[in-house]
């Protein structure tokens, strides 16, 4: 009796003891989110659950860029990959295009979604050399829209991933039952290797709001608002011109048909000026509704631009017809022009992302820059600028911002943040303010373990624990084959 009461008493022991043991790493790792992306690292060999599309535009060159897009050679790769056996691929030879893939999905409305994606390309030569830039940028339609020029999409900020895969993130909200996500690829000029290649894409849900009012009516900076948002985007099919502040800044929102010369030669500006004030590279895309920040031309085309001839239209101005200069009277004495104010002290805000290695939020000897973190600049509610990381050219600056509050905050979706991610800072005339940000690659833990911070327990105490429940298992099984088989027998 005193035996098969020992071993009752064992037997609940060690089962509430592996309960125990095995619960803790259960209830300490985050949470598995489902993918709702089909074929998502094109594992099937093919592009199966894939789109594609493609904008033809036999537009020649210009000074910003070869506008002589084709419909790519879609395929798969097994040449290139980021994980796995095969990638997306697809490629134009001696030519252009604005292409991409595209999957709709049906997810619950309402719910906050993020996809993301790796993408590498390739603009060479025929030797691969000579090597150019290919703009790619990511998004959702929260409608579940297949058109990819539509208005709806929110886009990732464009980046250009030349030197290796590098991974692009967007974030909706949807608006209905299903969402369409797409890849855009644009390279800069008409070279004989154009190819593009994407990778591990994921869509995932991250939580959802009954009240969130959908992405599709309430954009991502730099995206169309619905008609009758945002005073300057015209809601009546008439092109609207901006007009230069008392500092000479003009404010344009990018409309149907706009390119970067085309713009420049409205308001009597260059493209290189352009260029840098919004820290854009030479081919960057531009979408509709984009802020376009910069000074007015010396050639005083800016007045002249500010009164457009009636009936212009943005199709008009995309084929970079002149806008007619009105003629004035000349007068024997020149009007008194009235003294305008002084303009104001700018200043500017310097920024850098380091691997803090040891995660102890402080850009300590040897913790290099971080390629692939964006920062953005906000003031109020409107995103002035973005600037990616290369991990070489930083500190970057954000300058020539006049007197106020700003914000700035940085997006990676590779990182796990060690420092505040996000900084408020008033920035007076003259000043030169900088910040660095600490952030660590995912799977690279200061302690060594292969877990963001906070993910729950570190790998190695899981495989602890693992191991010491294994040990306990056999040791009960032992337990109970002693008691009830063996020493029963025993003389």
């Amino acid at each position: 009796m005193n035996s098969r009461r020992h071993l009752q008493a064992i037997v609940v022991a060690l089962a509430l003891l592996l309960a125990g043991v095995y619960a803790i790493p259960a209830l300490s790792a985050p949470a598995v989110q489902t993918n709702l992306l089909q074929n998502p690292g094109f594992e099937a060999g093919s592009l199966s659950g894939w789109e594609t599309w493609a904008v033809a535009n036999n537009g020649g060159d210009t000074g910003d860029r070869c506008l002589n897009w084709v419909r790519p050679t879609f395929t798969v790769s097994s040449s290139s990959v980021n994980s796995g056996g095969y990638a997306a691929y697809y490629y134009t030879e001696s030519a252009s295009h604005n292409a991409g893939l595209l999957q709709t999905v049906s997810v619950t409305p309402g719910a906050h979604l993020r996809f993301s994606i790796s993408a590498r390309a390739i603009s060479a030569d025929a030797n691969y050399q000579n090597n150019d830039y290919t703009a790619v940028q990511i998004g959702i339609d929260p409608n579940g829209g297949r058109d990819a020029s539509s208005a709806s999409i929110v886009w990732s900020p464009v980046n250009y991933p030349m030197g290796g895969y590098s991974q692009f993130f967007v974030e909706a909200t949807a608006a209905g039952s299903q969402v369409t996500v797409f890849t855009r690829s644009q390279p800069n000029w008409c070279l004989a290797h154009n190819e593009v290649f994407f990778d591990d894409a994921s869509l995932v849900a991250t939580g959802t709001d009954a009240g969130a009012t959908p992405a599709g009516t309430t954009p991502a900076a730099g995206q169309t608002p619905a008609a009758g948002q945002t005073p300057g985007v015209p809601t009546d099919g008439e092109y609207q011109v901006a007009t230069p502040d008392a500092t000479g800044r003009i404010v344009h929102t990018v409309q149907e048909g706009d390119m970067l010369g085309t713009i420049a030669s409205l308001y009597g500006v260059t493209v290189g000026e352009i260029v840098s004030l919004n820290n854009l590279a030479s081919d960057d895309l531009i979408v509709l509704g984009q802020l376009l920040v910069f000074k007015s031309g010396s050639g005083g085309n800016v007045a002249q631009a500010a009164t457009p001839s009636p009936g212009a239209t943005g199709t008009a101005e995309a084929t970079g017809e002149p806008v007619e200069e009105p003629t004035t009277a000349p007068t024997e004495e020149p009007a008194e022009v009235a003294e305008q104010p002084e303009a104001a002290a700018t200043g500017s805000l310097c920024v850098l992302g380091y691997e803090d290695g040891n995660g102890n939020a402080a850009h300590d000897a040897g913790e290099a820059n971080l390629a692939g973190i964006t920062f953005v600049l906000i003031s109020g509610d409107q995103t002035l600028s973005r600037y990616t990381t290369d991990g070489i050219s930083e500190p970057y600056c954000f300058s020539d911002l006049l007197p106020g509050t700003y914000t700035v905050t940085w997006q990676g979706d590779m990182f796990t943040p060690t420092s505040e991610q996000t900084w408020q800072v008033q920035v007076a005339g003259g000043d030169t303010l900088s910040r660095e940000f600490g952030a660590q690659p995912r799977g690279a833990g200061a302690d060594g373990d292969a877990s963001p911070a906070g993910a729950g327990m570190p790998n190695w105490a899981v495989a602890l624990l693992g191991s010491l429940g294994t040990m306990l298992a056999l040791s009960a099984i032992g337990a109970v084959g002693y008691f009830a088989y063996v020493r029963p027998r025993m003389p």
